[in-house]
């Protein structure tokens, strides 16, 4: 993985890790598996989606928010840097 790459996942696991439960939870979290597993419900991504944009100083296109591009760390980490 790219070195970019590596920098964004960990950045968003940052946003990440504050919104889900962590009892439920195992650390590091597992960058393939489902946020909804993870407890985030639909209104703590929309939170996230906004933390993203700060974050990474981006506007994500309305066309880009979908359940596949918020699905886990990894589409996350593609989305960003798409």
């Amino acid at each position: 993985m790219e070195p970019q790459a590596c920098k964004t996942r960990e950045r968003l696991i940052a946003l990440v890790e504050p919104l889900i439960d962590a009892e439920m939870t195992e650390r590091p979290i597992p960058i393939d598996r489902p946020l909804g597993e993870l407890g985030l419900a639909s209104v703590q991504m929309v939170d996230l989606m906004l933390a993203m944009e700060a974050e990474f100083d981006i506007t994500i296109p309305v066309e880009f928010i979908n359940p596949d591009n918020f699905l886990s760390i990894a589409s996350l980490t593609a989305l960003v840097l798409e």
